[in-house]
């Protein structure tokens, strides 16, 4: 059975498996806390994916893609928690750690930093290559 998580679990911003998935404006999905940072970091707010400005701001819950993941988790839970918890050590969600149902907490102060300096370009460069 297969530890790693599907790429669709994983947040292109964070690169960790999304506890709370939701869909922007232009139809991408991302975790919450990292789509909330990203927006925050950009005026006027603009798509990772694309780089274009988002038409709204509002972000909406993708609940089928959740229930995928905590279905998952729960299907690779066990002896090797931080696998099935996907992500990279560099960026780490706090509070609640790995392995749950639900990580919890906000982002890291570190991980702010790694990510305020991103551009879309360098997303596209990397992560997001193959995937959307």
């Amino acid at each position: 059975v297969a530890r790693e998580p599907p790429p669709q679990f994983v947040c292109p911003i964070t690169h960790e498996v999304m506890d709370d998935p939701c869909l922007t404006a232009d139809g991408q999905c991302y975790s919450r806390e990292g789509i909330e940072m990203w927006m925050k970091a950009r005026s006027p707010a603009t798509s990772p994916a694309t780089g274009l400005v988002l038409t709204s701001q509002t972000l909406t819950p993708n609940i089928a893609l959740r229930q995928l993941i905590e279905q998952w988790r729960e299907a690779h839970s066990g002896a090797d928690g931080a696998a099935a918890a996907g992500g990279s050590d560099d960026l780490q969600v706090e509070g609640g750690g790995h392995g749950g149902a639900h990580a919890g907490g906000a982002v890291s102060a570190s991980s702010r930093r790694a990510l305020s300096g991103l551009t879309p370009a360098d997303l596209l460069g990397g992560q997001l290559a193959g995937r959307y």
